[in-house]
């Protein structure tokens, strides 16, 4: 046998061996980012700004870097395109909601998630993370710490198995807004996550909700007739009972931000919360073809509690729903 012949046969071993481990690890056990870090002291960040009258957060969520490890194109095209997002929309905060990487093929989530962090903060903007169901690791302590010493990190998830606050502030150092981070892990907000949530005083700024999953109440409402936005796939909310919105909107919640399911984009309103489907970023991950990649700009008044979105794509486009749509037209993104 030729040295070609057997290299060529040795990459293809080795290729169908990370798809054999992606695809059990992806059917395993979902524990994302469980586990305390026994060092960790703070579970809440700060972050000031000059004029907290326009702050500006630039959501990215299901990356799904190296889901596809011989499709190298598809991990470069979303990296170029946050790129351009960041430049074109210049976000005061960047929100990483979770399935940045993808599971721990051959144990190796590690040095995935390390090489994502890197491009993380080459982008050059103060950033916050929340585990999705794919982003996983052998060492979750490790986890944390790596998370929370990474360059323009606002992470504080290790002491609270990945669920922190971001406390938004003027420059006179007054909290005037609060990001509740939350661990959703595999399977949603569950019983511990609701339990967390019991902690967190509820005398405390109003607040946003962000985290990876989404809640209950995202398809009920929609199936309801109420919601903006498209929906082409059902609501992956896992365990989550309904209730947990009811603890958001105690903790003076006005919007919660999720991501999870690539075509679905649109928001439900439930009694004074906004529930928020993120613009799934990444082409590693499904569902190009019928709502393309992009992100999700929030402007938010943190003086007055008013706000806006719309999901953004790197030709500079925004994208605002106006009416409900479950079957694609070519229209939408018109």
């Amino acid at each position: 046998m030729r040295r070609r012949t057997l290299f060529k046969g040795a990459a293809g071993l080795a290729l169908a061996g990370l798809a054999v481990d992606q695809y059990s690890e992806a059917r395993g056990p979902h524990h994302t980012g469980i586990g305390d870090d026994p060092e960790a002291t703070e579970s809440i960040s700060t972050i000031a700004f000059q004029d907290p009258s326009k702050i500006k957060m630039l959501q990215f969520t299901d990356m799904h870097f190296y889901q596809w490890p011989w499709r190298r194109d598809l991990d470069r095209r979303t990296r170029e395109d946050m790129l351009r997002l960041v430049d074109l929309h210049a976000p005061d905060l960047l929100l990483i909601t979770g399935d940045l990487w993808n599971n721990n093929p051959m144990h190796a989530g590690h040095h995935l998630m390390q090489d994502c962090l890197s491009f993380i903060e080459s982008l050059g903007r103060p950033w916050l993370f929340t585990w999705g169901n794919h982003d996983r690791l052998d060492d979750y302590v490790a986890g944390h710490r790596t998370l929370t010493s990474a360059r323009n990190s606002l992470y504080r998830g290790g002491k609270n198995s990945g669920c922190y606050q971001v406390h938004l502030q003027n420059r006179r150092q007054e909290t005037l807004w609060n990001l509740i981070c939350i661990n959703t892990s595999g399977a949603g907000l569950a019983h511990p996550q609701q339990k967390w949530l019991a902690t967190v005083p509820p005398e405390g700024p109003p607040a946003f909700a962000v985290f990876h999953i989404p809640l209950k109440q995202q398809s009920q409402i929609w199936v309801e007739g109420q919601g903006q936005g498209v929906k082409f796939e059902k609501v992956g909310f896992g365990v989550e009972d309904g209730n947990t919105v009811r603890q958001l909107q105690s903790l003076k919640v006005r919007a919660c931000i999720s991501g999870h399911d690539h075509v679905n984009d649109y928001s439900v309103p439930w009694q004074d919360v906004e529930l928020i489907y993120g613009r799934a970023t990444g082409y590693a991950g499904y569902g190009n073809d019928l709502v393309p990649k992009g992100g999700k700009l929030y402007v938010l008044n943190a003086e007055n509690g008013q706000y806006a979105w719309s999901s953004v794509l790197a030709d500079g486009s925004h994208w605002t729903p106006h009416g409900r749509a479950v079957q694609w037209r070519p229209d939408l993104w018109s």
